[in-house]
């Protein structure tokens, strides 16, 4: 019964959020996996996972990605940025912020932050909202330009802030940061490296933006990073080839377009990963039922022991 005027083959960009009692979802449609005038981004809801219901339709005749839920001081907000229309750019130009209000009626969706930021994760930590962003101008047209990956923090999920007044990476194509926190305060993070590979990295509780990294030849695209009791765990794409970095010896402009299209051509399965938090390193523990370009998981938690992933 989804009033779905047009859907496309190439769904994905999931996000779910548990919120009074509903399940909400969101995800993006276009014709193929790359920026395209077509592009919506549908929000819808259930509380039986069976009968799903309209929530909201986003259009703006540019690419939509990155939506992101995020309930908030008794609030559900869900967040997104608009890019480009055209398939071979990556051209980030405004995040949005949009509020829940009532079954079928959202708030007018307004810009949020600086221009030209990506938004990947929003989560409530000691009493704000904290987000993660980078700056994605430029990301696949200048292999040394920094990303600018940041942590910012609001109080009212529409004005935002720089954590600390500091980037924490300010590496060449860094994007996608992930994050969780422990009991005590302390961050663990994930980043992806575009053009060379990935990070694992933490952070003490006294400065949440002091990020210490280690570097991983292997690429976990699309991380979700959640806690089972003292436990971390990531769900992100795996290379069925292995590593996406695997130091070929060619000038760094050509080696990074060889791993792009190199990277492009082989398998990929969603898999869950175990932290080690003391190596800094992620550990593969099994493949979910998957095949293709997967991952870029939604996740709920419904018990102490339970979990709903889509």
């Amino acid at each position: 019964d989804l009033p779905f005027d047009m859907f496309y083959k190439s769904n994905n960009n999931v996000d779910i959020a548990m919120y009074k009692g509903r399940l909400y979802c969101a995800f993006r449609t276009a014709p193929t996996h790359f920026a395209s005038k077509k592009t919506m981004l549908y929000v819808m809801s259930t509380d039986d996972q069976k009968k799903w219901d309209f929530e909201a339709k986003y259009n703006y005749g540019n690419d939509i990605r990155e939506p992101r839920f995020l309930v908030y001081k008794d609030k559900l907000f869900l967040y997104f940025f608009k890019g480009g229309a055209n398939p071979f750019s990556f051209a980030p130009d405004s995040m949005y912020a949009t509020e829940f209000v009532d079954k079928g009626q959202w708030t007018k969706p307004r810009k949020i932050y600086k221009p030209g930021y990506v938004v990947w994760r929003a989560k409530e930590h000691d009493g704000k909202a904290i987000m993660s962003v980078y700056y994605g101008v430029g990301l696949y047209s200048n292999e040394t330009k920094p990303t600018h990956l940041q942590l910012i923090e609001s109080i009212d999920g529409y004005n935002w802030t720089l954590v600390n007044g500091k980037d924490v990476a300010a590496t060449t194509s860094a994007e996608e940061g992930e994050f969780e926190f422990d009991d005590e305060g302390n961050l663990y993070a994930t980043l992806r490296l575009e053009m060379m590979g990935g990070k694992v990295c933490r952070a003490p509780k006294e400065d949440i933006t002091a990020w210490e990294c280690k570097f991983t030849p292997y690429k976990y695209d699309s991380a979700l990073m959640f806690r089972h009791g003292q436990d971390f765990y990531v769900i992100a794409r795996r290379n069925v080839a292995g590593k996406y970095n695997r130091g070929d010896f060619l000038p760094k402009y050509f080696r990074s377009k060889w791993y792009l299209v190199r990277y492009s051509l082989t398998r990929k399965r969603t898999a869950l990963y175990k932290l080690d938090k003391e190596k800094l390193e992620l550990k593969p523990l099994f493949d979910f039922p998957s095949s293709g370009d997967t991952a870029y998981a939604g996740l709920v938690k419904l018990s102490d022991d339970k979990f709903l992933i889509y």
